[in-house]
């Protein structure tokens, strides 16, 4: 044997030496666990009384687990001291080995390393054995089973043998306390009882409940020692009863719902098995309910899976099934009935009704042992259906003002039927009238939404006077109460009476008046301070502050005059569209307030606003040169404003005179229409119907009182005109017709109906003369004026037209003049002769502005502007600047040229005018109007023109006369004839104011002009005695052929006038070397000035040439 086998050898013995010491260490284990297990066991047995599952337990378990100490400690290392399973290995031995001994420390390993490499073999195998050899004879002294010291064990003494000896003395001690436990946990099997020391009585007379109830269960305990307290043990649950004294005790079982098994405990000591039996419990055990509510409300059915307290609509079929335990049956209580109920199958009962007022009901059950104690009472509220709302509100529409609109809300518990307006219409003083209702979109399942809703009340003819009633009524869609409505309040829509609106239109047009007359004050104390500003600023050198303010402070007046002026357009807009809501004007009045109404719109003048804006910036500039200009052209632009302020206010109580005028002859024509019907109905009245009469003359005597006092407010407005009206003084027939009515009254009181009759029918006749008469006046008066205005202009016209001669000679002069020439002087002064012919101009244009709409404001803007551009070049004439004056000079022109060419269109638009007032019909009097211009004759064209007119109206009416279509003393005619003989008798004023001017200038007369004027006359006579005769015709052609041969003598007296005034005014210019030039020049500037106006629209360019024609062919 080698020394490493000896090795080998001595690691077997370290091994076996290791596992026998850990059999001993576990045999001690077990020895200790087993003896301290057991005592533990027997313990909790002596002290609990366990039952046969918790002894085999303890049993199994404390045997399983002895077992397993003895195999895991003892056992399997014993079986490893023979090798037998998995072991130490030779090198974990060498580990441990090393680790107790120093010396050897990891040789041992080494050593049995080498011996691994020298069994795999290798080139230095006798090196490796002559190692290990030297190894081995090292460790062979070394006792390797001595690395295992058993004497360790013996510590574990001082655990087993305590345990041991408690075991013994326990035993010797207390013998019982080993064998009885140990007994009955070997025989866990078997039932063992301890000893009682008491035993339970039981002193309920029964043990029988109700199901679902209380049980009360009294207990008596009898022994010779009582316990501490007693138990009942349902299942594995155990529950303390109550000590009543000592001895008793009671335990209450609840909510019993079936047989109940239980036994008593005290301490150790059960009583035996004792079971309660339990009787059935009628119960209710669950509810449906289901609500079939009406179909009107638009509700879905609903089902509620309890029973309480319930609302539902009036008429709802209500259905609850009751679901039952051990029920034989329901009784449904209430306050005047009960109602039983059996239960169908599956304990199910029914019960339904329909709703129709609150009640409370009980709901009780029985069975065939019980009636249940317990009652189900609830409320059933029946809601009625309330009735609708409604709200509602009127809005207005400033463009629509006649239009009613309505907004509103309505609410209801569940729609509506219909929601309706209803109006009625109510004339006079009519109290109640025919109800007409239309109706009103809502949604109808909608329970609240707004409404809306308009009514236009022209729809009904309204007059002025007239009431609307009407309010809104909405019903809801509740079919058992029979569709409940509710009204809304009663409105009344109520258009003024004729007098109201007159009375509003009087106040606008009194409040319009007197801001125009502010207006145009605050317009002339700003042209003045402008003026003295002016002259202010050109004594210093420099805008001094007090200057800055003044200017400061104009520039505000100047904006609130501006907002002024928008004022008084808003204000004459309004007044003219509640005048035109209520009254009907004649077209032609129409046209003339519209153009009116378009003078106050040209009022805003958009120039002076960027006047203003360039002043504020020149203040902060501080350019005084250029803000006197400014201010020069502001104090223009302000006299502008000022005669166009002026012009309208005159032109606005022009039309206001003749609107006032046209409503006057209406009246009077109404009035008179008005007593003919009350004569009428005078004559045949009897009883109650002539106290009616008699009433409504009285009606009729104040109204014409009335009505006279209105003409003497109209004569006051028409002598505050600069030219009033000729206005005829009625006050005769004004006599007349009160006689005539007041004789018809008193004739009536009297019981003389037909006398009455006959006179209501005079003053009826005479009151229809008046207004037929006033008609006509007010025609010739128009036509006088406008014909007039006509010959005015057509003088003015021509005037400008010979200054525009003028003004062609002196620029061709001017362009080939030198500065040197002494003839420079005096073209300077006929420069500014043709600037003050020029003012003359104007001056007849304002005038005539304030009479005839034809001049429009852009006329004047043109006048102003051709006087700017004379004034520049006199200025520039004055400085030698010839090339600047003749710029301005040549602007000049084109202005003068555009200036002829709208005059020419005004005077046009005149003889259009005139045309229209003499083409008869009935809109004559209210025919666009025309001031007064200076006194002088209308021209003898005019009147041939107009007398071809009335003779083409005679022929009409000989006609109308004849065939019968119109009698002669009808309304109608009459009132054709009578306006025919008052345009006749304008024409003969006319001609009778020629004749004085020629016998004032000549000396006499002549006799085709006599012969005209008595031919008028006779023939007026025919028109009033409404008798047309073929002797009127002839007398009116030949009036006519005598006017055409006094037109004609009288245009060749023009053509030789004209003549002779051009020859006068030629002048001799000097520079007779350059008159060839001169005139060539001259000739080129005319052509141009013809065909090429400067800044000229086409059509503008057109008419300039159409007129240069008509002039030259003149």
């Amino acid at each position: 044997m080698n020394g490493f086998d000896i090795i080998e050898q001595k690691l077997l013995r370290f091994i076996r030496r290791y596992y026998f010491n850990r059999v001993i260490r576990g045999l001690f284990y077990t020895v200790f666990i087993a003896i301290v297990a057991s005592l533990l066991l027997l313990l909790l047995e002596d002290r609990l009384w366990m039952g046969r599952m918790a002894r085999m337990l303890l049993f199994w378990g404390a045997l399983v687990m002895i077992v397993g100490v003895l195999l895991f400690f003892v056992v399997v290392p014993l079986l490893k001291v023979f090798r037998l399973g998995k072991s130490l290995s030779l090198r974990q031995a060498a580990v441990l080995i090393g680790r107790h001994f120093p010396e050897v420390d990891d040789r041992l390993l080494n050593t049995l390393e080498l011996q691994a490499l020298m069994d795999r073999g290798g080139e230095d195998s006798d090196l490796l054995a002559a190692s290990i050899v030297q190894k081995t004879e090292a460790l062979r002294p070394v006792p390797f089973h001595l690395a295992v010291d058993l004497r360790k064990n013996l510590r574990y003494l001082r655990y087993v043998v305590p345990a041991v000896a408690l075991f013994l003395l326990v035993f010797l001690l207390w013998p019982s306390f080993v064998t009885q436990p140990a007994k009955r946990i070997i025989h866990y099997e078997e039932e063992f009882s301890r000893p009682l020391p008491f035993h339970f009585l039981v002193l309920n007379d029964s043990l029988e409940a109700v199901q679902h109830s209380d049980f009360t269960l009294k207990v008596q305990v009898e022994g010779a020692l009582l316990p501490e307290a007693v138990y009942v043990l349902l299942g594995k649950v155990k529950y303390r009863l109550t000590e009543l004294s000592e001895g008793r005790y009671m335990y209450q079982f609840r909510n019993m719902a079936g047989d109940q098994t239980f036994r008593l405990s005290a301490g150790e000591v059960l009583s035996p098995l004792y079971t309660i039996r339990v009787y059935p419990n009628p119960v209710l055990l669950d509810f449906e309910v289901s609500a079939d509510f009406p179909a009107y409300t638009g509700l879905e059915d609903r089902r509620w899976s309890s029973l309480s307290d319930l609302e539902v609509p009036e008429g709802t079929k209500l259905t609850v099934k009751f679901y039952t335990r051990d029920c034989r049956g329901l009784k449904i209580i209430s306050a005047d009935t009960v109602n039983l109920l059996e239960t169908v199958d599956q304990n199910v009962a029914v019960w339904s009704e329909t709703i129709r007022k609150s009640r409370s009901l009980a709901v009780v059950s029985y069975n065939d042992f019980m009636v249940n104690p317990d009652t189900l009472d609830f409320f059933i509220a029946s809601i009625p259906d309330a009735y609708p709302t409604l709200t509602l509100s009127e809005r207005s529409d400033s463009l629509l003002t006649r239009h009613l609109f309505f907004d509103g809300f309505i609410r209801d518990d569940y729609g509506f039927s219909s929601l309706r307006f209803h109006y009625q219409h109510l004339t006079g003083g009519d109290t109640t009238g025919v109800t007409w209702s239309e109706e009103v979109s809502i949604l109808p399942g909608q329970s609240s939404q707004s409404f809306f809703h308009s009514f236009n009340p022209e729809q009904l003819v309204m007059l002025p006077g007239d009431r609307l009633s009407y309010y809104f009524e909405v019903c809801d869609n509740d079919p058992i109460h029979g569709y409940k409505c509710v009204q809304s309040a009663r409105y009344l829509y109520e258009l003024p009476s004729m007098e109201e609106v007159e009375e509003m239109a009087e106040a606008s047009e009194d409040a319009l008046l007197e801001d125009m007359n502010e207006a145009l004050m605050e317009t002339r104390s700003i042209r003045k301070e402008l003026e003295e500003l002016s002259k202010s600023m050109l004594e210093n050198a420099e805008v001094t502050w007090e200057e800055q303010q003044k200017i400061s402070a104009l520039m505000e007046r100047q904006q609130d005059l501006q907002e002024e002026m928008k004022t008084l357009m808003e204000q004459q807009q309004a007044m003219s569209e509640q005048e035109l809501e209520y009254k009907d004007f004649d077209p032609a009045l129409l046209e003339k307030q519209q153009e009116v109404q378009a003078l106050f719109e040209e009022l805003m003048s958009d120039e002076l606003k960027s006047l203003f804006e360039e002043v504020q910036e020149l203040m902060e500039e501080m350019d005084k040169e250029r803000m006197s200009e400014m201010l020069d052209e502001m104090q223009l632009s302000n006299e502008e404003l000022e005669e166009e302020l002026d012009r309208t206010l005159e032109m606005f109580k022009k039309l206001e005179v003749e609107k006032d005028l046209s409503d006057y002859t209406d009246k009077l024509e109404q009035l008179a229409e008005e007593q003919r019907q009350n004569a009428q109905e005078t004559e045949r009245a009897q009883g109650d119907s002539l106290q009616d009469a008699l009433k409504k003359q009285e009606e009729l005597n104040e109204r014409f009182e009335e009505l006279s006092r209105d003409f003497d407010a109209l004569k006051e407005k028409n002598d505050a005109l600069r030219q009033p009206y000729p206005l005829e003084d009625p006050s005769s027939d004004e006599e007349q017709v009160k006689q005539d009515q007041q004789q018809g009254l008193q004739q009536m009181q009297q019981g003389k109906q037909k006398a009455s009759s006959e006179s209501q029918q005079r003053a009826a006749d005479t009151m229809q003369q008046m207004s037929e008469k006033m008609k006509g006046m007010m025609a010739g008066a128009q036509m006088q004026q406008m014909a007039e205005d006509a010959r005015s202009l057509r003088q003015t016209l021509d005037n400008l037209v010979q200054l525009s001669f003028m003004q062609e000679d002196l620029m061709a002069a001017l362009a080939v003049m030198k500065r040197s020439d002494p003839a420079y002087v005096e073209l300077i002064r006929d420069q500014n002769s043709i600037r003050a012919s020029l003012e003359v101009v104007k001056d007849s244009l304002q005038a005539l502005g304030k009479r005839q709409l034809a001049i429009r404001p852009f006329i004047m803007d043109k006048i102003n502007e051709l006087n700017g551009y004379m004034a520049t070049s006199i200025t520039f004439l004055t400085e030698y600047r010839i090339s600047l004056a003749l710029k301005d000079q040549q602007y000049g022109m084109t202005a003068m040229n555009d200036l002829a060419l709208l005059l020419s269109e005004a005077m046009d638009q005149m003889q259009q005018q005139m045309q229209s007032m003499s083409g008869g019909g009935e809109s004559s009097s209210s025919c666009p109007s025309s001031g007064g211009g200076k006194e002088g004759s209308m021209d003898v064209s005019t009147m041939r023109q107009l007398q071809e007119q009335l003779n083409k109206q005679l022929e009409e009416l000989q006609q109308g006369m004849k065939s019968g279509q119109q009698g002669g003393g009808s309304q109608g005619m009459s009132e054709k004839l009578a306006r025919a003989a008052a345009q006749q008798m304008a024409i003969r004023q006319q001609l009778q104011q020629m004749a004085d001017q020629m016998m004032e200038e000549q000396g006499k007369v002549s006799g085709n002009m006599r012969r005209m004027i008595q031919e008028m006359e006779q023939n007026e006579t025919d028109m009033v005695n409404k008798r047309i005769t073929q002797a009127t015709l002839n007398r009116q052609k030949d009036i006519v052929n005598r006017l055409l041969q006094s037109e004609r003598a009288e245009q060749q007296r023009e053509k030789e006038e004209k003549r002779k005034s051009k020859e006068v005014k030629e002048q001799k210019y000097s520079n007779p070397t350059t008159l060839e030039a001169y005139e060539k020049n001259r000739e080129k500037e005319v052509e141009m000035l013809k065909t090429i106006p400067p800044a000229l629209h086409p059509f503008f360019r057109t008419k300039v040439n159409d007129y240069f024609y008509r002039v030259q062919g003149n």
